[in-house]
């Protein structure tokens, strides 16, 4: 459809609204629409000027342009919405306030003139008028919306949408300073919070970034800092960039927002994304439908007393500050806040309505190349660590690295895998004396050579899963002097099949980065282990190919395997290729049943950043999600105290149902009867009957030791529970007096597969007598011993 998104801007100011607008406008498109802003300029002052704006927005026709019609329009802000087209919808960011609770309050600037009660009454008038016209009234916040239903009567529906920079914002600390991310405006309220730091018991220090009003405003916030003797913990940072901000968030300890009656605010919902608690107030509007007082920050009295004991006590618990940092972010991911809702709601719902106007609606959607840049790039880009070292030429020259140069396959891989590096080390909150595992890592050791770079005072360890099986440090010389050697203490383990070889809560964080791709039999066990080895509250990084980015979709829509890496190399066998690559829901998946909670789910292009424009076109009409399109996905979590579950979304039967033991003795070599010691070490019953049994098969392995077809597979005599054993007799006949084979004895769950297919319960050979292995196929007993 065309849409003409109808707002109004007071020119040279430029905030939350106006972002807004753009982001809608940008998400239409996205979803196919032929979207536009149109903007009226609007002043306010005096209530003689403010009528003449409303009679000229009153009188402007927005059903087309260029005599093409427009098919809806969007009404976001007053006068704006007051004008002409015959489907229109509202989304109300708010309306004229002086008229509204502000005239109530005493705060109206409309109090102050002569005619400012008949400016009132004209703003109400039109407001009711253009209301029932619409064809449906959307608020952005149950705060808009109460206030819509209060003063005018109107029912309408909150719909809340992502902060303009949602994909970006992550926690990468906790420091010192509390943080007020907004414009200087009487309103947001700037001197509460410095009044409230005169009352504070603690050193607390408050961070302001935005613009100012006017000038005025900014000097007199400077002088009130001083005259409070406060002006030594007041950090002014002005207007600040987006990296600036983001950051910013990312490394406060908590987030001091009390403005008035907020419509909604953006900063709430920046601050949760970056896992930071809110100190608001009880008066604060928008921010109340989000913070939980004690849970996901505090909400005050608005007075600076109170405000001041809510910011001492984030300042002087920097656990507690963290704690309501992760349930704000929770409260976040519950609450479903998305663009694809907004957009549903704002357009599919009133077909009905849209096709009363006589122009049928226009399908119009942006050619594929316009998607490819304004949609699916600057969401998948790398977000690189701020390391100053930006190749692994540059890193040699600090630590010795030979042997990422000693061949030109070496050096081809480490450049081309150098950005990835920095991407993930930018996913990573790191603090002096961690204790960090890399998983996977091998000689010469590039990225550990980079932590230790970025992250001087970390303890790194590593597990190879081929190389020297004794424990050994490996050290890296430096090249630089000030900068000294490191030791990476290592250790070899077969991460799908063995536990790894630390004690449990032994590390801070844990890489596994490009590892799942290569396990072709159990990642369940690897990430239980995972878990097992981090602390609580510690964190794991998983990097792994995407079989759902656009380069994956490209490969497939072009007739080819969607893997990365999917090719043959019989010289590295199992390690030379992917065994299966991984969707970014099913990494998080994985990791979440292991027993982490999810930080971050991303995505990015750390190898080509080029995009096939009608692929890109495809997955934008299927609306696929931009910011899971990368070709790498990156997944931070947080270990918390749930236990392992299994992911049973990922195998054909739970994983955990194959731990177990085997044992088979005969007393003398002469008995016939052998018996067989079956330990269940899982969680799970194993069933003797019904659909999903488990049956012990018994095979036999010729003298060359070939298993043969020749087998039999029994049920159990009964289920045997978790921790319970299980001893039965098997008549497979005395021992022989010379090797001519053996039976192989083995759990096998029907319709899934063998027990030790997993090394996580064993099998047992038993020498045997050929003859002895014939007449126990032809009667085969299992008993109960």
């Amino acid at each position: 459809m065309r849409i003409a998104i109808i707002t109004a801007q007071v020119p040279f100011v430029r905030g939350g609204a106006e972002l807004l607008a753009d982001r809608l406008r940008d998400q239409l498109r996205l979803y196919g629409h032929n979207a536009e802003i149109v903007s009226l300029p609007f002043k306010w002052y005096p209530p003689s000027t403010l009528l003449d704006h409303m009679v000229a927005a009153t009188l402007t026709d927005f059903s087309n342009y260029n005599a093409v019609p427009v098919d809806l329009a969007i009404g976001l802000k007053f006068p704006a919405y007051l004008g002409q087209h015959p489907n229109m919808v509202m989304w109300l960011l708010h309306q004229y306030r002086g008229a509204y609770d502000e005239w109530d309050s005493g705060h109206g600037d409309l109090l102050f003139h002569e005619d400012g009660k008949l400016a009132r009454d004209a703003i109400r008038q039109a407001d009711n008028l253009a209301m029932r016209r619409a064809k449906a009234v959307f608020t952005i916040s149950e705060n808009v919306t109460k206030r819509l239903q209060r003063y005018n009567g109107v029912p309408s529906t909150a719909l809340y949408h992502p902060p303009p920079l949602a994909e970006r914002h992550d926690c990468r600390g906790y420091e010192d300073y509390l943080y007020f991310p907004s414009r200087l405006s009487l309103p947001k309220r700037q001197s509460l919070v410095v009044e409230a730091l005169a009352r504070t018991r603690a050193p607390v220090k408050v961070m302001f970034a935005g613009a100012a009003d006017n000038p005025q405003q900014e000097r007199e916030l400077h002088e009130l800092a001083v005259k409070f003797g406060v002006a030594d913990r007041v950090i002014w940072r002005g207007a600040i960039n987006d990296d600036g901000m983001v950051d910013a968030y990312a490394r406060a300890r908590a987030v001091v927002y009390p403005p008035r009656d907020e419509d909604y605010g953006y900063v709430t919902l920046e601050a949760m994304l970056s896992r930071k608690a809110v100190v608001t107030c009880a008066d604060s509007g928008g921010p109340l439908e989000f913070v939980e007082d004690g849970v996901s920050g505090f909400i005050t009295a608005p007075d600076p007393t109170s405000l001041a004991a809510a910011m001492d006590e984030i300042w002087e618990d920097t656990a507690q500050a963290e704690r309501m940092g992760s349930a704000a972010w929770d409260r976040y991911q519950s609450m479903g806040i998305s663009w694809q809702n907004v957009i549903a709601q704002l357009t599919n719902e009133h077909t009905e309505a849209a096709t009363a106007i006589d122009v049928p609606p226009v399908a119009h959607r942006p050619s594929p190349s316009a998607v490819v840049a304004s949609a699916v790039l600057p969401d998948i880009a790398p977000v690189i660590a701020k390391t100053g070292i930006n190749s692994v030429a540059e890193l040699s020259k600090v630590f010795e690295l030979d042997e990422a140069f000693n061949t030109p396959d070496a050096v081809i891989y480490y450049q081309r895998h150098f950005i990835r590096y920095l991407t993930s080390l930018a996913m990573l909150d790191l603090k002096p004396g961690m204790r960090v595992l890399d998983i996977g890592a091998s000689e010469p050791y590039v990225f550990g050579a980079l932590l230790k770079r970025y992250a001087p005072d970390v303890w790194i360890s590593a597990v190879e899963e081929r190389g020297s099986a004794a424990p050994m440090n490996y050290t890296i010389k430096s090249k630089v002097a000030g900068v000294p050697d490191f030791d990476v203490h290592r250790v070899k383990c077969n991460v799908e099949r063995e536990r790894l070889p630390f004690p449990d809560a032994s590390f801070d964080v844990v890489l596994a980065m490009e590892i799942l791709e290569h396990l072709p039999v159990n990642p369940a066990f690897f990430a239980e282990e995972i878990a097992r080895v981090t602390r609580p509250g510690g964190q794991v990084l998983v990097t792994t190919p995407n079989i759902t980015s656009h380069q994956s979709a490209a490969r497939l829509l072009n007739g080819h395997s969607p893997y990365s890496f999917g090719i043959f190399m019989p010289l590295m066998g199992i390690h030379g290729r992917h065994q299966r690559e991984w969707t970014p829901h099913e990494v998080e998946l994985l990791m979440r049943k292991a027993g982490f909670d999810t930080d971050r789910l991303s995505t990015a292009d750390v190898y080509d950043q080029a995009v096939e424009a009608k692929t890109a076109d495809v997955l934008m009409a299927w609306r696929r999600n931009p910011v899971l399109l990368g070709e790498t996905t990156l997944y931070r979590g947080t270990r918390n105290l749930r236990p392992s579950e299994a992911p049973l979304e990922l195998y054909s039967s739970d994983p955990r149902r194959y731990r177990g033991g085997i044992l088979a003795t005969r007393r003398r070599p002469t008995d016939l009867d052998v018996q067989v010691s079956l330990s269940n070490k899982s969680p799970v019953t194993w069933l003797h009957d019904g659909l999903d049994p488990v049956q012990l098969e018994v095979r036999w392995l010729n003298d060359d030791g070939e298993l043969s077809q020749e087998f039999v597979r029994l049920a159990l005599p009964r289920s045997v529970g978790p921790g319970e054993t299980l001893d039965v007799r098997l008549r497979l006949g005395d021992e022989p007096e010379r090797y001519e084979g053996a039976a192989s004895i083995r759990l096998f769950h029907l319709g899934h597969g063998w027990f030790d297919i997993l090394d996580t319960t064993n099998s047992v050979l038993l020498p045997l007598k050929r003859a002895t292995f014939e007449a126990f196929m032809a009667q085969p007993e299992l008993r109960e011993a």
